[in-house]
């Protein structure tokens, strides 16, 4: 069972760093999907007036963007470094649902809900630590 479990995460963080890593690179770049690049800079303009952050819509769609690659690719690391990308993916995306909520966007609340609780299932089902015995 501990060997399903164990694929089972791997499986699903290798999933969301992959889905990370698409979603936020087409925060950052139009070289991607130039369209959806299009849509996500047009809707980040929506973002920006519901939460009144003190920065440019530009700016808030590259520090999401930004963070979320970032955090995607630390998510391949395990330990302490992991656990914190885990963490920081989950508070984006709980941003993402909150304002998708607020907004009755509920087209690109399904797919925000799932990673929400892909990462709440990595969070609360941390790896296990196994203790390797030493032979002399």
């Amino acid at each position: 069972m501990s060997f399903i479990i164990t694929l089972l995460r791997v499986v699903v963080s290798l999933f969301l760093t992959a889905i990370f890593l698409f979603a936020g690179g087409n925060k950052l770049t139009d070289q991607l999907n130039p369209e959806m690049h299009k849509q996500l800079s047009e809707k980040f303009k929506e973002f920006i007036q519901l939460w009144q952050f003190p920065i440019t819509a530009d700016q808030f769609r590259l520090l999401v963007g930004g963070s979320e690659v970032v955090f995607a690719i630390l998510l391949l690391i395990p330990g302490t470094i992991g656990k914190l990308s885990q963490f920081g993916l989950f508070v984006i995306m709980v941003g993402a649902v909150i304002t998708h909520i607020l907004q009755g966007d509920f087209k690109p609340f399904f797919p925000a809900f799932l990673g929400f609780l892909a990462l709440l299932l990595l969070l609360l089902h941390p790896a296990k630590k196994t203790n390797a015995k030493k032979t002399n």
